[in-house]
């Protein structure tokens, strides 16, 4: 199984990795539009955490930010071995429940047409999920973060 990082899990690895591949997933740009109210806030003041969102989905709405890089979001690609899937997916479904679900994405190195990997999965909050803040300003956003806090659940 192959697990695409393209926020917290960029730098804290905390599940068992046999190889690991820098590279892309095509057709999202990552902002800071999911509400987190299990580690980077409460139920009551929930703090924004980073997501994707399609390049489609991003394109109708006002969001001030360019899609950087064409719509292609940058992150690291983790192999898991065969006898720690069940064991992993279990840790990262808890790890990424608050609003995020499961998705498959094609991983990309460098300029190749081809992927390197296919179908890694990849946990996105859509703006479908209950946590779901959306779109602000940057100083909105930027003051949201820096005023959020809450309980950190990962292990160090």
């Amino acid at each position: 199984m192959w697990v695409f990082g393209y926020g917290s899990l960029i730098w804290k690895v905390d599940f068992p990795v046999e190889a690991q591949v820098n590279g892309y997933i095509k057709g999202y740009v990552r902002r800071f539009w999911q509400g987190s109210s299990d580690h980077r806030g409460t139920p009551q003041n929930p703090g924004r955490v980073v997501t994707l969102i399609p390049i489609e989905t991003w394109d109708k709405e006002n969001d001030e930010h360019p899609a950087f890089f064409g719509g292609r979001v940058y992150g690291v690609a983790y192999k898991v071995a065969e006898d720690k899937v069940e064991e992993v997916r279990a840790h990262l479904d808890f790890r990424e429940k608050n609003g995020y679900s499961l998705h498959q994405a094609d991983i990309f190195e460098d300029e190749n047409e081809e992927p390197t990997i296919q179908n890694a999965f990849v946990y996105i909050g859509t703006a479908e999920n209950e946590a779901y803040i959306g779109p602000a300003p940057t100083l909105t956003i930027a003051r949201h973060i820096f005023s959020s806090s809450g309980i950190f659940l990962f292990k160090s």
